[in-house]
């Protein structure tokens, strides 16, 4: 996605700030991608820590992704990236406060293990495919994804668009076609209804 922007024309700059308001004017909008860190930046405390763990493997005869949320053993997906690798998973342990949000489960060669059979199980083409890297982190999970337009104390247009938990690698792209959405209708003085989505593990 970094690419398709520079590829148009778009810039990037990193800095740390403390506040959204510190970005007061200075863009037409201003999207808010923070993900766990909406905590700290504007106080959203409904934003948890949920450890997941993936499997990244060599499998270019994947085209479509699978996914079975209610296999007995615990979820099962695999998601075709265009690269002729998938992402396998997965794994998800329960919530904690994101000021603790590092691993607390060491990602184990049994998880591993557990994960590549319930999703060749599923999806037999998998078999013997190559294991690339493992990954370990913590998702943004809130009740429900924020997607909506708020506007900063001056007047400046901020699109919330975070809180994707474990389906983020599924739902990024829609979800920014609707903040760009969100934004266009706003900044021409259009009403704006909230989206309501809510976030899976």
């Amino acid at each position: 996605a970094m690419h398709e922007v520079s590829r148009m024309g778009g810039t990037f700059t990193q800095r740390r700030i403390e506040s959204l308001q510190e970005l007061e004017g200075q863009a037409d909008a201003i999207f808010n991608c923070t993900g766990i860190g909406a905590n700290s930046l504007i106080g959203d405390n409904s934003i948890l820590g949920v450890q997941g763990d993936l499997v990244h493997v060599f499998a270019p005869a994947v085209t479509t992704a699978y996914i079975d949320d209610e296999h007995p053993d615990g979820v099962a997906y695999v998601i075709p990236r265009g690269d002729g690798t998938c992402v396998v998973g997965g794994t998800t342990h329960p919530g904690i406060p994101v000021n603790h949000a590092t691993p607390t489960k060491p990602f184990t060669p049994e998880d591993q293990q557990a994960i590549l059979k319930r999703c060749t199980a599923m999806l037999p083409a998998l078999a013997g495919a190559p294991v690339l890297a493992t990954w370990s982190r913590f998702r943004p999970v809130r009740p429900t994804i924020r997607l909506e337009v708020d506007r900063l104390p001056g007047g400046s247009l901020v699109v919330h668009n975070y809180g994707h938990g474990g389906s983020g690698i599924m739902c990024a792209w829609p979800c920014a076609v609707e903040a760009i959405d969100l934004a266009t209708r706003a900044l021409a003085g259009d009403s704006v209804p909230v989206p309501k989505i809510s976030s899976r593990l």
